[in-house]
């Protein structure tokens, strides 16, 4: 016979809180940094120094599971009579595990599926930090999967399906969404897929079953080798950058007078194109004339660049 119950804690007294005397008690009262007030009894502990008690929130349940262990679960509930409601399905779970009815994976899928999908999208993030992956590519495929939990209006592992996800990249194909991006996303969801049944929170991957898009049939950049003229184009502006970086020219911002003339905030450097990158090398050379050394390092750097740009197009060429 499971129970349910709160459990007790105890802590150091918060700063600033007034203890007074209610019922023969010592009671502490404090205010969090929200503002709300909170009250809790003074113990005092073996080292001398007192101590706040208080309780858990929410209540939590006890009760053996399929295979006889005593656990202990959460069950979000405030309220006594709904954590008891909680406790009767998990006790009833349990039986039919241990009856043969159902199996431990289903009964593990059926305790996660009612959990945020948030939580388990944290799950997901440091399981793919403990592999190894690249921050950048875990923070990728995490806001995927949030943008197509969001569109689909998926709360719960429960809810999701490959109905929704499919109608929802059909729309992002007549928006003008190109085939590649679309299988980015379905690659996305049917990896967490995949985890999420290796880690037993769903029997089966349901996304698993989204079709790939034939990005042949939708290519929207067809790859050619560059001109005789595009190269010296893109040599002339790997070798003149570091100079023209420089050398961009200063525009001031509308600022209504509110912060002083030198400040950064007041001007800005306009962007730099073929058609003013010569302009922006002139500038930069009058305004390093006195000072060459920095001059001849700019210079350095961009002929270094366009040797190495240039040796990657022979080493092309050869093969």
């Amino acid at each position: 016979m499971g129970m349910v119950y709160k459990k007790q804690y105890t802590m150091p007294v918060p700063r600033g809180a007034e203890i007074t005397e209610r019922n023969g008690r010592r009671v502490a009262h404090w205010r969090l940094r929200n503002g709300q007030l909170r009250s809790g009894e003074v113990v005092d502990c073996q080292d001398g120094k007192l101590r706040v008690r208080g309780q858990s929130r929410l209540f939590i349940a006890r009760y053996r599971d399929g295979s006889g262990h005593v656990v202990n679960i959460a069950t979000n509930c405030e309220d006594e009579v709904a954590a008891r409601a909680v406790l009767a399905q998990l006790e009833r779970r349990a039986e039919l595990i241990r009856a043969g009815v159902m199996t431990a994976s289903e009964g593990d899928a059926a305790e996660h599926a009612g959990a945020p999908l948030s939580r388990h999208l944290d799950a997901y993030e440091r399981h793919l930090q403990a592999k190894g992956c690249d921050p950048r590519r875990i923070l990728v495929l995490k806001r995927r999967i949030e943008r197509l939990a969001r569109d689909c209006k998926f709360s719960r592992l429960n809810k999701m399906s490959a109905g929704p996800v499919e109608e929802r990249l059909v729309e992002q194909a007549n928006a003008g969404m190109d085939a590649a991006t679309r299988n980015s996303y379905r690659e996305s969801a049917v990896c967490f897929g995949n985890w999420r049944r290796r880690t037993h929170r769903m029997t089966i991957n349901p996304l698993s079953d989204i079709p790939r898009v034939d990005q042949k049939v939708d290519r929207r950049h067809k790859r050619r080798a560059l001109t005789e003229a595009e190269l010296m184009r893109l040599l002339k502006v790997v070798r003149l950058r570091p100079l023209a970086e420089y050398g961009r020219e200063i525009t001031p911002k509308e600022t209504n007078g509110k912060r002083s003339p030198r400040s950064r905030a007041t001007w800005k450097r306009e962007p730099l194109n073929f058609e003013n990158l010569d302009d922006a090398v002139e500038r930069a050379r009058v305004a390093l004339k006195e000072n060459p050394g920095l001059m001849d390092q700019l210079e350095r750097i961009g002929h270094e660049r366009a040797d190495l740009q240039d040796a990657r197009f022979d080493g092309i060429e050869e093969r």
